[in-house]
């Protein structure tokens, strides 16, 4: 029997089962419950980040807590789930320190806090397109006046100063 150009086999290698313990988070399984799990380079990959982000959201307390199988941490669909709304919340201008009790969002209390952050940054967001309307009206001024100066001078040489607001 020769093994040159045997490939490599990897189907003895099972996927991970979660059993997490403890079973006081309603919102991650106990031992009782198992489900699909993965490891952080697949968590990382659905979510559309990288492992290091995935253990920087653990280690500021936004995944509550992670099973673990020795050294390797396992997540499953919940987590999945969390870590794409972390990201999510990110996109849209939230900061890691605003997110706290994301993984608690099944409670009550939760839901109220998430609300009032939604509103505090749609307020912010607000804010902002005003800002930025009030600096679109002074660019299209600025070009404005350019173009009038560009005109003026056209067949002269004297010097067209326009004013920068």
């Amino acid at each position: 029997m020769s093994w040159v150009g045997a490939p490599f086999e990897r189907s003895q290698r099972r996927d991970p089962v979660i059993v997490r313990q403890g079973g006081t988070d309603p919102g991650h399984p106990t031992a009782n419950d198992y489900d699909r799990a993965m490891y952080i380079g697949e968590l990382a990959r659905r979510a559309g980040c990288s492992p290091k982000a995935v253990r920087l959201y653990e280690s500021r307390g936004l995944l509550g807590a992670v099973a673990r199988a020795g050294s390797y941490r396992i997540y499953g669909e919940q987590d999945l789930v969390l870590v794409q709304r972390i990201r999510q919340a990110l996109g849209l201008g939230f900061r890691l320190d605003e997110l706290h009790g994301l993984h608690r969002i099944h409670e009550a209390t939760s839901w109220e806090a998430l609300a009032r952050l939604l509103r505090e940054r749609s307020t912010q967001v607000q804010a902002e397109i005003r800002r930025l309307q009030a600096q679109q009206s002074q660019l299209a001024a600025l070009e404005r006046e350019l173009l009038e100066c560009s005109l003026e001078t056209a067949g002269t040489q004297g010097a067209c100063e326009p004013a920068l607001a």
